[in-house]
């Protein structure tokens, strides 16, 4: 099994995991296009009730469930309002966009 396909969020590892997803902007753009939506510099992800919000010109990560709960950047995961089991929902999305197989994760377009 190719070792990316087992790749998992550590701790200290979501700065790295940001600059990932970041780097890779372009093609979860092309990938996501029909499940998700795509503007610009901003791609929205539905997975109720979460909303993941890829933020490319703030290099940020938000995930949302009506309000902010945590927000990724290069610099480490800020936690807002998240318990353990949505930063575990955050954790599962960064693990599926930087591994290769990510498309069995991708939830339908709301």
């Amino acid at each position: 099994m190719n070792a990316v396909q087992n790749k998992s969020v550590s701790e200290d590892g979501w700065g790295e995991v940001c600059s990932e997803i970041m780097n890779s902007f372009q093609l979860l753009k092309h990938t996501l296009k029909e499940r998700a939506e795509c503007h610009g510099n901003t791609i929205t992800i539905f997975d109720p009730p979460y909303t993941i919000e890829i933020l490319r010109n703030e290099e940020q990560i938000v995930l949302k469930a009506g309000e902010e709960l945590a927000v990724l950047t290069k610099n480490g995961l800020s936690i807002t309002s998240a318990d353990d089991g949505d930063v575990e929902v955050l954790k599962d999305w960064c693990t599926a966009l930087t591994a290769l197989t990510f498309k069995r994760y991708i939830a339908r377009k709301a």
